[in-house]
């Protein structure tokens, strides 16, 4: 029998939800709501092979784009050192937020729609938010930053990879937004305006959303506002998907998958499908771990996997510096590798973490500052909802994440590698360092679906 060839495929999402208290002051436009358009109508969508958009409802959708990237943007190198090392430390303080037995993050789509959501801060609101995010620069320098490593991680796409990272803004129609703020997303996010009617049908409009959510993850998040979410005062969601469908640059036999053991938290033993491999991947050992790097297609992507003597204490102890020490480690050497097919996915109300993390006036209607976005008072974050998903296999890697915000060899045989027991994995650029989706895995058997 054949045994089919799957790649590492992984997507993540990040929406914020803006959201007022009263619905004073608003002028609303009525739009055609006879049309019924098809995935073309969502801001965005693309109508690439594998992509796939869900239906969208019958709106019209008008997009404003208020401004063109800069084509000479001259950002430093430390600057851009220092928002990477940041959204790795925010990235290790969700993980440790985030529970369950298999954990899959997106932390550039959430660090991405909440530095959105930073530029129309301010006050105590944009001291906490920045605090949380790890983002020490000044606006400008911050924003700049933002808008080099999109740049950066947004030409990688080659033969047996597929990478993207969208960002797109979704507006009350006829609601009065802060110039700047509108400018300072669109010049260095990239993120157009759509104007949808949350007043007049806000159903609807939660259905364009996760429409275009599905569009930019290849239909691996689907669904991802719930009913109720998004309501009649909603003024602003924030977007940010990404997509990541990638082929090891070695890729591992299928004939050789086989089950093996895997040793659970638990004490238990299970037989689990593990791929096996005889290859000459960077490897490092440290003090109560080993490490391997897998490069995908083109060398610049790489899956770090983290295998632990005990992996709580591992992550409890993890920051950019520790990573940046282990990845400092790795050589490349002959090594025998046993690695479990898996896939995981994870949708988190991100509120409560970002609330734990020092991350409270946003959320809260009396205290939230967000002048920058509107003048409106009430304004602020009513929900922030992300969605990462992760499957490796013997070919490769797809993954997708979504945010919104409402509002070298030796002689002899070479070493062993067996991931037979829980264990961390990083999806990281090996140029810049940022981390694009990263999780454990504590029990193969459970997968997505």
């Amino acid at each position: 029998m054949t045994r089919r060839h799957r790649s590492t495929r992984s997507a993540a999402l990040l929406i914020a939800l803006m959201t007022l208290v009263g619905a004073g002051g608003l002028r609303v436009t009525a739009q055609d709501a006879s049309a019924t358009p098809d995935a073309s109508a969502i801001p965005g969508a693309s109508s690439a092979p594998g992509h796939v958009a869900s239906a969208p409802p019958s709106l019209d959708i008008e997009t404003i784009d208020r401004a063109s990237p800069e084509p000479d943007l001259v950002v430093s190198n430390v600057d851009l050192d220092a928002l990477v090392q940041g959204n790795t430390d925010f990235a290790f303080d969700l993980l440790r937020q985030t529970h369950g037995a298999n954990v899959a993050l997106g932390p550039l789509s959430i660090s991405i729609a909440l530095a959105m959501q930073l530029a129309g801060a301010d006050g105590a609101t944009a001291r906490q938010m920045a605090r949380v995010l790890h983002l020490d620069l000044p606006r400008e320098r911050r924003d700049a930053a933002f808008d080099r490593l999109r740049r950066e991680l947004g030409d990688l796409a080659r033969p047996g990879l597929e990478s993207s990272i969208v960002s797109q803004l979704f507006g009350q129609s006829g609601y009065e937004f802060g110039d700047d703020f509108l400018d300072t997303i669109s010049s260095h996010y990239a993120a157009p305006l759509a104007v949808l009617d949350f007043a007049r049908d806000a159903n609807a409009a939660r259905q364009v959303i996760n429409g275009f959510v599905a569009a930019h993850t290849a239909g691996r998040i689907a669904d991802l506002i719930p009913p109720g979410a998004v309501t009649g005062l909603t003024r602003l969601v924030l977007v940010n998907a990404t997509y990541l469908k990638a082929d090891w640059e070695r890729p591992f036999n299928a004939a050789f998958t086989e089950a093996r053991p895997f040793l659970l938290a638990s004490g238990k033993r299970v037989r689990v499908p593990t791929m096996a491999m005889s290859a000459g991947e960077a490897t490092a050992r440290g003090p109560g771990y080993q490490a391997i790097e897998l490069p995908y297609v083109g060398g610049r992507l790489a899956m770090l996997i983290v295998v632990p003597d005990d992996l709580g204490r591992f992550e409890r102890t993890l920051t950019a510096a520790r990573l940046a020490t282990l990845v400092s480690r790795l050589r490349e050497d002959g090594v025998d590798l046993t690695l479990p097919i898996f896939s995981s996915r994870t949708q988190v109300d991100l509120i409560p973490s970002l609330t734990a993390l020092g991350m409270r006036d946003a959320f809260d209607p009396q205290r939230a500052d967000l002048s920058g976005v509107s003048d409106e008072p009430g304004l602020h974050v009513s929900a922030a909802i992300h969605q990462a998903y992760i499957s490796v296999a013997e070919q490769g890697t797809e993954a997708a994440a979504a945010t919104a915000i409402g509002d070298t060899g030796t002689s002899g045989p070479p070493p062993k590698l067996n991931v037979d027991r829980p264990f961390l994995w990083i999806i990281r650029d090996r140029v810049t360092g940022t981390i694009l989706y990263l999780g454990h895995v504590t029990d193969p058997r459970i997968t997505a679906h």
